[in-house]
C-alpha cells in the first residue's frame, strides 16, 4: 500500500430552469472543469519536462512535486496580477478557451470549487480517507497593504488567511513560518525555509498540501533484506493497459480504499507508469503529453488481474522553481521592471483592512425553454446560474486605475515528501498501462518496478493530479 505523506449584496431573482437546461448547465460545468483539470495536466507535463531538461548529466535523483499545489499558488498570483505577469500566468491552462477565459473571477471560483471538492470529499457517501488537507496563508509585512477585495476573494474561494509578521526580525519570522508549515502538513514538511527571508520581503505566500493517510488496494510493498516482495491484485481492483509502441510503457492504477456508508468507489488512484525495459523514462516523458495523460488514464482502462512488484520507499524533493518556471516563460513576475501585482496590493500607503469592501452577487435571470446554454453566445447565462459573488477584481483590472506596487517574486520553493509502504500512502507537498488482446483474452501481466518509473496520484471525479513523481532510483529505501 502507499502512504502519502462591510458588504453590499444585491438581491437575486429566482432562477427557474427546466430539466433540459439543467442538463445544459451540467454540460457547461463539465466543460469548464475539464478545461481546468487539463490545464493542470498540461502544466504538470511541462514542469516535469523543464526539470528534466535542467538536470545535470547522469543525475538520477528522484523528483516529486505537486502540480495542484504549484498551480494553486500560480492561480493566486494570477488573480493579483496585471500586464505581462497576467498574460504569462494565463498561458498555462487558463486562457486556451476563448469563451470561458473572458471571465477571470468566474474561472477562479470554479477552480476553487474544484480544489474544495477534493478537500471535502464526497459528502453524500461520507468519504473520509484519503482526504486532501490544505491550509493556506499569506504572510504580510507589518504595515504593508493587501487589497481588501483580493484578501476577501482568496479567503472565500481559496481558503487563504492573511497574517502580519515582521520580516525585519527575520529569524523569528522564519521560525514562525516553518512551524506553521510543519503543523499544516501534519509534520511532514520541516524547515522549508532554510534561510531567513530577506528583510526586503513584503509578502510570502504558503500553501501546504497534505494527503491524509489512505490505503490502496491490497498489495505487499515492503523491504526484507533489500528485496522486493510480490503482491497480486484482485480482478476488480486494478487497472492495466497494454502499452502501444507509440508509448512504450505499462500503467497500473491502484485505487485507494475508502470509508463510506454507501459502498461508493474510490475517488483517488495512484498510477504507476513503467517504461518497457528498452525505453528510457525520459522518452516516455517526452511522449506523455497532456492529451496522452487523459487518453491513457481515462479512455483505455480495462480491469483484470495483474501482479505488481513495488519497492517500499521514501521520496523527497526540495525544488527551487525559480529557474524552472522562468524556463517555461514565467519571467515577468520575477522581473522587478515588468512585474505588476497591483491587484494584490496597493503598496505601503495603507493597511490591509482600512478600505471598505463591496461584494456583489451576479444577478441571475429566469431562463425560458428556448435558451441554449450550451452555445458560446450564452455562456454568460450559464455564469449567472452559478450565482458567484463578484469582488470587483476584473473591473479593476480592466480599468487600469491602479498603481504598480513594485512587487516581484524573488523565491519559489517547493518541497514534497511521499512515503510508500506496505500499510498506507501518505504525501505532503505536496504508468504506462498495457492492454493486449490474445485470443480475445487478457493475459495477466507482471509489472516489476525495478527501473525508473512515473508515479501519479489523481482525484478521479475532478481529474486533478495532486502528486507527480519522476522516480529514477526505485531501489528499496525506507528506514525501519
Amino acid at each position: 500500500m502507499v502512504k502519502i505523506n462591510l458588504v453590499v449584496i444585491l438581491l437575486l431573482c429566482t432562477v427557474s430552469i427546466n430539466s433540459e437546461h439543467r442538463q445544459s448547465i451540467k454540460s457547461w460545468n463539465d466543460h469548464v472543469n475539464r478545461h481546468l483539470s487539463r490545464g493542470v495536466e498540461k502544466f504538470a507535463a511541462a514542469l516535469n519536462k523543464a526539470i528534466d531538461a535542467n538536470r545535470i548529466k547522469d543525475d538520477n535523483k528522484n523528483v516529486v512535486f505537486s502540480p495542484l499545489n504549484v498551480v494553486g499558488l500560480l492561480a493566486v498570483m494570477l488573480l493579483g496580477s496585471e500586464g505581462k505577469s497576467n498574460e504569462t500566468l494565463c498561458s498555462f491552462g487558463f486562457n486556451n478557451d476563448q469563451v470561458i477565459s473572458k471571465d477571470s473571477e468566474f474561472l477562479h471560483h470554479m477552480f476553487g470549487n474544484l480544489i474544495n471538492s477534493i478537500q471535502s470529499g464526497n459528502e453524500a457517501s461520507r468519504v473520509k480517507i484519503p482526504e486532501l488537507v490544505s491550509a493556506n496563508r499569506i504572510f504580510v509585512q507589518n504595515g504593508y497593504s493587501i487589497r481588501p477585495n483580493y484578501a476577501a476573494f482568496i479567503r472565500d474561494v481559496y481558503n487563504y488567511n492573511v497574517t502580519q509578521v515582521d520580516f525585519h526580525d527575520s529569524f523569528v519570522t522564519k521560525d514562525t513560518i516553518n512551524n506553521w508549515i510543519k503543523s499544516a502538513s501534519r509534520g511532514k514538511i520541516n524547515n522549508l525555509l532554510q534561510e531567513p527571508p530577506s528583510d526586503l520581503t513584503e509578502i510570502l505566500i504558503a500553501q501546504p498540501f497534505y494527503l491524509e493517510s489512505g490505503k490502496t488496494v491490497e498489495v505487499d510493498m515492503m523491504k526484507i533484506n533489500n528485496q522486493f516482495l510480490y503482491g497480486s491484485f484482485p480482478r476488480h481492483s486494478t487497472r492495466h493497459f497494454r502499452g502501444t509502441p507509440a508509448l512504450g510503457a505499462d500503467i497500473v492504477g491502484l485505487p485507494y480504499k475508502v470509508q463510506t456508508v454507501d459502498g461508493s468507489k474510490s475517488e483517488v488512484t495512484m498510477f504507476i507508469v513503467l517504461p518497457h525495459p528498452d525505453v528510457p523514462l525520459s522518452e516516455i516523458l517526452s511522449r506523455f503529453t497532456r492529451h496522452n495523460i487523459e487518453y491513457y488514464l481515462d479512455y483505455t482502462m480495462i480491469f483484470y488481474d495483474c501482479t505488481v512488484e513495488l519497492p517500499k520507499m521514501k521520496l523527497s524533493s526540495t525544488l527551487n522553481l525559480r529557474d524552472t518556471l522562468q524556463s517555461l516563460g514565467f519571467t515577468s513576475m520575477f522581473n522587478p521592471k515588468s512585474a505588476n501585482l497591483g491587484l494584490m496590493s496597493t503598496g505601503r500607503s495603507k493597511s490591509f483592512t482600512d478600505e471598505p469592501l463591496n461584494i456583489s452577487k451576479i444577478r441571475t435571470e429566469n431562463l425560458n425553454n428556448e435558451e441554449d446554454l450550451s452555445s458560446p453566445a450564452n455562456f454568460q447565462e450559464y455564469v449567472k446560474t452559478k450565482n458567484f459573488s463578484s469582488y470587483g477584481l476584473d473591473e479593476l483590472r480592466e480599468s487600469k486605475n491602479f498603481d504598480n506596487p513594485s512587487l516581484h517574486v524573488t523565491r519559489a520553493d517547493h518541497k514534497v515528501e511521499i512515503d510508500i509502504s506496505e500499510r498506507d500512502t501518505e504525501a505532503a507537498a505536496v504508468a504506462h498501462m498495457v492492454v493486449s488482446y490474445r485470443s480475445n483474452q487478457y493475459t495477466p501481466v507482471f509489472v516489476k518496478c525495478n527501473r525508473p518509473f512515473l508515479l501519479l496520484i489523481r482525484h478521479e471525479p475532478s481529474g486533478l493530479i495532486s502528486f507527480w513523481g519522476d522516480v529514477r532510483k526505485p531501489t528499496p529505501s525506507y528506514e525501519q
